[in-house]
């Protein structure tokens, strides 16, 4: 696929924003979208809760992490298996919504659309109980050389400093 990646961390979000929005207009340029760490490198990892299960530490399930806004999907290509996506129409979706992908979905064991679910917030260092609105087809976000891991996607477009920019193959 022809995307780049374009680290934009130094730039506020209002700057990030106004940099997709200018690279939209290129006919040369099909998407773009945020996302906190790039597809490849190391994402982070942490524990999550499902409800009955607090505190018990060995029934915690282990997930991988990513910030990202409306267009990530899209722009990676991904596909969405059941429920929905994130929308910025939504304000909700960055307080209480969460995406999986489908080896999130296996990890939970059962229906996971509406599923809550406990996770830590790297930010505040408090603990947030959101929904499960949408599953997506499981993807390499790390290595193709491992098996795709539980991911968990939270549409946080400010906690996203990646520029993803995908290129229209007919123009290029």
């Amino acid at each position: 696929d022809q995307i780049i990646i374009v680290n934009a961390t130094s730039l506020s979000i209002d700057e990030r924003t106004s940099f997709k929005t200018q690279l939209e207009t290129d006919q040369n340029i099909s998407n773009t979208s945020l996302c906190s760490t790039p597809p490849g490198e190391t994402l982070f990892t942490f524990g999550v809760t499902l409800p009955g299960n607090s505190g018990d530490e060995d029934k915690r399930l282990v997930f991988y992490q990513l910030f990202v806004d409306e267009n990530f999907l899209t722009t990676m290509g991904i596909s969405l298996k059941e429920g929905r996506y994130f929308s910025e129409r939504i304000s909700a979706d960055s307080l209480t919504s969460f995406v999986i992908n489908e080896a999130g979905a296996k990890a939970i064991g059962k229906n996971p659309i509406s599923q809550q679910i406990e996770t830590p917030n790297i930010y505040t260092g408090t603990r947030a109980i959101k929904n499960v609105v949408g599953v997506i087809s499981d993807f390499h976000f790390s290595s193709f050389h491992s098996a795709v891991e539980p991911l968990i996607l939270e549409f946080s477009p400010k906690y996203a400093g990646y520029v993803l920019i995908r290129f229209n193959p007919t123009n290029t």
